[in-house]
């Protein structure tokens, strides 16, 4: 047997039962690595969600707080420029009403992204009646008669509008920043998909537990 293990070259293992091994020693530090080594269940609904809120709000990791300031800054000349326009002209006309609420909510910073990106599709669209009043989009003449009314109520020329949009364009694609509501809003979404991340695995595990010490007892004849 030695010779052919010398041949095989085998190397032959010696055990003192008497004596711990190095795993036996240190069981709790074993067990300590297992759990932090243990691999990261990943959710892909809830990473899927976590990114529909960010594109919802306009915020995500990569905002940081001096691109935060620069942002609360453009919003609040945005929307203070807003709402002294909407003083300054005739306030009792519903436009001006909504350009006041718009003004308002950008200073806030509450949905920020919607209702940049609405903005700016409307003034998109009122811009090309400022220009050419004549025009026919599409074949619906009180949709039509309601955009050419909107148009005209709005006191800015064609380019002021286009101006404007653009404006509106940039708010919609930076975001507010991490200094608005949309940021609360968004910290406690993500609270809530948190706590129910963890309620449900909490729930998992509970019930693997059991399956796993479960048992069932069969009588005999």
């Amino acid at each position: 047997m030695n010779e052919f293990s010398a041949s095989q070259n085998f190397k032959v293992i010696s055990v003192n039962p008497s004596q711990k091994t190095v795993g036996a020693k240190y069981s709790g530090l074993l067990k300590s690595m297992t759990r932090h080594c243990r691999p990261i269940e990943v959710n892909i609904k809830a990473i899927r969600l976590k990114t529909l809120v960010n594109i919802v709000f306009g915020i995500n990791k990569n905002i940081n707080e001096a691109m935060s300031g620069k942002l609360l800054l453009a919003r609040c000349l945005v929307g203070i420029s807003l709402i002294c326009f909407a003083l300054l002209k005739n306030i009792s006309s519903i436009s001006m009403w909504i350009v006041l609420g718009i003004g308002t909510a950008l200073i806030l910073g509450f949905q920020t992204r919607i209702l940049s990106t609405a903005s700016a599709l409307m003034l998109s669209v009122i811009s090309l009646f400022k220009f050419f009043p004549d025009i026919s989009i599409i074949d619906a003449s009180q949709i039509e008669i309601y955009l050419g009314k909107a148009a005209a109520g709005i006191p800015l020329y064609g380019i002021e509008c286009v101006l404007t949009a653009v404006i509106f364009a940039a708010l919609a694609f930076f975001g507010p920043g991490k200094y608005s509501a949309d940021q609360i809003i968004r910290q406690k979404v993500f609270r809530a998909i948190k706590r129910n991340l963890n309620t449900r695995n909490k729930k998992k595990r509970e019930h693997l537990a059991a399956e796993r010490l479960s048992y069932r007892a069969f009588m005999t004849d």
